[in-house]
């Protein structure tokens, strides 16, 4: 509802088309109409009285339409308004794009449809009303801001007055507190779009490492391939445990368990380290003291990052000698898994053992200097295993070495039935469709082509588009199986693009597309804020081929026995 009177000029020589007109804007109550019968009684008009919206002719005698306008443009009361061209003539791409230089916002090409015309000047007077309302709500905003501001002057005058010495006494305490709470919150902010921007390059290093296992290597460039992919993944568990030391400082953190095996764990996280180890002419052992249980429940990429600082800063320390990975049970400790890692390195001093697992603290200060470090490594891990029910200690001498221990409590996963698989029938409706068409909206180039190569034999037909507004235009006019839709884009992101996609299907009675979404933040939420927006599925980036391909199936399958 608007709440203002608008002025809108018609201009032109035809007392018929003026009329015509006139009646026509009676049907909008929130307009005064003036009228003009050439350019120069516009001109005339717009400078004696403020005018919102120009109804202009353009073949006129004397002075044209396109004259009236340039007029109108040399100044400054008149230049912002805006004119919308009313023409009997042909236009040729020349004439409009002579018309929107001299300021133009549309053209109407004589007979107007009634319609059109009053949708148009609807449409604008809707804006202006914005503009106004916005316009004012600004300037009482600066009044109240210029207000609090006296007030706040008037507040600060007189506190100076009567608290001068004390604020000398303490200025440089709240200086220094106010650097810090920066600095904290700088470090935060930064480790966020870090995490992001890290994960986005990592989903197509880890997506083309898996496509490049799928070429014709040698066994030894396979297992480079290999190491270069868990380690890759070691990446992401690392980046996402740096993110969550912030969280730590804050007191909040969530663990996320699931079922793996602790022995598959532990030797791929030792198998990581025995190239590096080999570069440094170190033995690397790992050793697994009884059966351990098939699988457990807790976080892999916790207890993954846990092992990888142990055994990084074993290496860091050891120039010579060997390094001892154990995995046992600690029956000292209860139903409980024992892990260690002892090295031949450079040891830590006794009156240093006690801190060492402090925050931005090594054994000596000498050690940042030739070793590097920030000193984190030890505080997260300590942090991480209080968190999953365990306890971390270390046992060393100096010269001869390092042992650090931490405990594990056993819990049993669940069965396998806690993730049930697509019906058999689903699954083989799927097959018998044939190739899928798909719709992918991302808009990095280099993840476009990870995706590309993972369809590339796959047979299924793919249309890519590099934000979410092109999506929902591809889905409104095309038929797709499955939309594959990034979260963060330009123009329009994914989650506002499945909303209108979503709402689209309900309001046009089109069956619902699946949708997955893709998303390079491993935050805390967002699976939960996808399926809100109408996604089927989120998959966190890196995603892997199989897995990308699995997804799709069985929200295919889904779609078709709900359908």
């Amino acid at each position: 509802m608007m709440s203002d009177c608008y002025v809108v000029l018609i201009v032109d020589d035809n007392d018929h088309n003026r009329f015509t007109l006139r009646t026509l804007l009676d049907r909008v109550p929130e307009c005064r109409v003036l009228e003009a019968a050439s350019g120069q009684e516009a001109l005339a008009i717009t400078i004696d009285q403020a005018v919102d919206l120009i109804l202009l002719d353009v073949r006129m005698p004397v002075m044209d339409g396109f004259e009236t306008a340039r007029h109108l443009k040399m100044l400054e009361r008149t230049r912002e308004i805006p004119i919308l061209f009313l023409t009997a003539v042909f236009r040729t791409e020349e004439f409009i794009r002579h018309g929107y230089e001299l300021g133009a916002v549309d053209y109407l090409t004589k007979p107007i449809d009634n319609h059109l015309l009053l949708n148009r000047i609807r449409l604008y007077l809707r804006l202006f009303d914005r503009e106004r309302k916005l316009a004012r709500a600004v300037k009482e905003l600066q009044e109240k801001d210029a207000a609090l501001r006296q007030i706040n002057r008037e507040l600060e005058s007189r506190v100076i007055e009567r608290t001068r010495e004390l604020e000398k006494r303490n200025a440089e305490l709240l200086e220094a507190k106010g650097e810090a709470e920066r600095y904290s919150q700088a470090k935060t902010n930064f480790l966020a779009s870090m995490s992001h921007e890290i994960r986005t390059p990592m989903n197509v290093v880890l997506g083309l490492a898996e496509m490049l296992r799928e070429t014709d290597l040698t066994p030894r460039q396979h297992e480079y391939v290999r190491i270069m992919h868990t380690s890759g993944k070691a990446l992401l568990g690392v980046i996402d445990d740096i993110l969550d030391f912030a969280r730590i400082e804050e007191g909040r953190i969530v663990l996320n368990p699931t079922s793996c095996s602790i022995e598959k764990l532990v030797a791929e996280t030792t198998d990581m380290m025995r190239i590096a180890a080999g570069s440094k002419g170190l033995e690397v052992a790992l050793e697994v003291a009884g059966v351990m249980p098939a699988t457990l429940l807790c976080d892999e990429n916790r207890l993954r990052q846990v092992l990888l600082n142990l055994l990084g800063n074993a290496l860091k320390f050891t120039q010579r000698g060997r390094i001892d990975v154990r995995l046992a049970w600690a029956p000292q400790e209860g139903s409980a898994l024992l892990l260690s890692v002892r090295d031949t390195g450079i040891g830590i001093a006794p009156e240093q053992q006690g801190c060492i697992f402090d925050q931005f603290v090594q054994a000596d200060a000498g050690i940042t200097r030739q070793f590097g470090g920030t000193g984190l490594g030890l505080t997260i891990s300590r942090c991480l295993v209080e968190m999953m029910g365990g306890r971390i200690w270390v046992e060393s001498r100096p010269g001869e070495g390092s042992a650090f221990h931490f405990t594990l409590p056993f819990r049993e996963a669940p069965g396998a039935s806690s993730a049930p698989p697509a019906p058999p029938a689903a699954s083989a409706t799927v097959r018998q469709a044939g190739p899928l068409r798909i719709l992918l909206a991302e808009d990095v180039e280099e993840n476009r082509i990870l995706i590309a190569a993972y369809l590339e034999k796959s047979g299924h037909g793919l249309v890519m588009v590099p934000d979410g507004a092109q999506a929902v235009e591809r889905v409104m006019a095309e038929r797709f199986d499955v939309v594959l839709m990034d979260i963060q884009m330009p123009v329009q992101d994914g989650y506002s693009a499945t909303r209108r996609i979503r709402q689209w299907e309900r309001d046009s009675g089109t069956p619902p597309v699946p949708i997955i979404a893709l998303s390079a933040h491993a935050m805390e939420g967002e699976e939960t804020r996808s399926r809100e927006a109408g996604c089927d599925l989120y998959l966190s980036k890196p995603v892997g081929k199989k897995t990308l391909l699995a997804a799709m199936q069985r929200v295919r399958a889904l779609h078709e026995v709900g359908g």
